[in-house]
């Protein structure tokens, strides 16, 4: 049976459960934001790198208490990887490339992107035409896919509603959903 508390400044009335089960309420908003962040989340991270010779390897974690939730997407990989991933997601300025190892770039004259910007469908990149050597090469810069920014907006929605499902299951197997008419 819950408890009723009259305050004294006003007419506000406050309503206490009196077994509420906090813990419970959050684990199983928990089990949600995990579930949503495998099913939804992961797949889109995926996606970005799945035609890259390394794919990133992505995770989800998640932080839930009774202040605050947060579902982290993480990104797994060699620094070099986590640059690439970078750099295309933010884009990069014009700049020039030279050899690492040899006194020449070696490289085919054409490419074709496996990417544009905004957009979340990729594609293997390819290489195409004569094999060039050159002392450096003038980069024209990458343009940013936003590939972050895309997978913030398109999951603030689904989100809401996955969330707003699990916080009314939460309360109904917590006993405590509301079963009254206003």
């Amino acid at each position: 049976m819950a408890k009723s508390r009259q305050r004294t400044a006003g007419s506000f009335r406050s309503i206490i459960p009196d077994d509420f089960k906090v813990d419970a309420v959050l684990s199983a908003l928990k089990t949600e934001l995990a579930k949503f962040g495998d099913i939804y989340l992961k797949p889109r991270g995926e996606q970005t790198t799945r035609f890259w010779k390394t794919p990133l390897k992505w995770t989800v974690k998640v932080d839930v208490n009774s202040k605050r939730w947060k579902l982290n997407l993480i990104m797994k990989g060699s620094g070099e990887l986590l640059a690439r991933w970078r750099y295309v997601d933010e884009g990069t300025r014009p700049h020039i490339i030279r050899p690492r190892r040899a006194k020449r770039l070696r490289f085919q004259s054409g490419y074709s992107a496996g990417s544009s910007p905004n957009q979340m469908f990729t594609s293997r990149a390819s290489s195409s035409g004569s094999t060039v050597f050159r002392p450096y090469v003038k980069h024209p810069g990458t343009a940013a896919r936003n590939w972050s920014k895309i997978i913030a907006r398109d999951t603030e929605r689904p989100l809401t509603s996955w969330m707003e499902a699990a916080m009314k299951k939460a309360a109904r197997d917590s006993g405590h959903a509301y079963k009254g008419s206003m």
